[in-house]
């Protein structure tokens, strides 16, 4: 099964790239991850170096996420990271945005907690969840939110810079099936010219 999905992502891109290769790929990986993509892909580091950093990354299928970055390697497309930052989330999640310094809040996006139908859609997967109740519920409304806008923020800078080019993203389905979700969020930045596709 693995395979069949490895080599159907890799027939997606090479199916848009055969049509346009004037595009930019970006994954939902930590900003940390930016400069071990770089190095890969100037050859500075061994294919085996390069996994190695994959190994706490948990949310995301990594053998076809390499698989992906396999293939923008081996095409020469750009491949950038718009995860948000793993520390920031944490600190978020247990103590809230109110937690911040001055220095961290000024590193974030302007963060909208309005949203009332992905607040209660959290609220039934917290109440579901012995885990999550460790935390308090409106931390983690805000640190999924933070997440959310981070994400949005990113992709915005990414149209900006590559204005001309096609922009390809890879991401969590779970934060994309709801218009409520990162859909929202990037129409609150005016990006309205987009497609989900969802691979299941």
């Amino acid at each position: 099964m693995l395979l069949f999905v490895k080599i159907y992502f890799k027939n997606f891109l090479q199916s848009i790239y055969n049509l346009n290769t004037n595009i930019v790929l970006a994954l939902d990986l930590p900003p940390s991850f930016q400069k071990f993509l770089e190095d890969y892909f100037e050859n500075k580091i061994s294919e085996s170096q390069f996994k190695e950093n994959f190994k706490n990354i948990d949310y995301l299928n990594i053998e076809v996420v390499l698989e992906i970055i396999e293939w923008a390697k081996m095409n020469k497309v750009k491949v950038f990271t718009i995860g948000t930052d793993s520390e920031l989330f944490l600190k978020i999640l247990n103590n809230g945005l109110k937690g911040l310094s001055q220095e961290e809040l000024s590193k974030l996006p302007e963060i909208d907690i309005l949203n009332p139908p992905y607040k209660k859609y959290l609220s039934s997967l917290f109440m579901a969840s012995e885990n999550l109740q460790k935390f308090n519920f409106e931390n983690f409304y805000e640190a999924q939110v933070f997440r959310l806008e981070d994400l949005a923020e990113k992709i915005k800078k990414l149209l900006e810079i590559f204005n001309s080019k096609q922009l390809i993203i890879f991401i969590e389905k779970d934060l994309i099936i709801k218009n409520w979700e990162l859909p929202f969020y990037l129409q609150k930045r005016n990006i309205l010219d987009f497609k989900i596709i969802n691979f299941n």
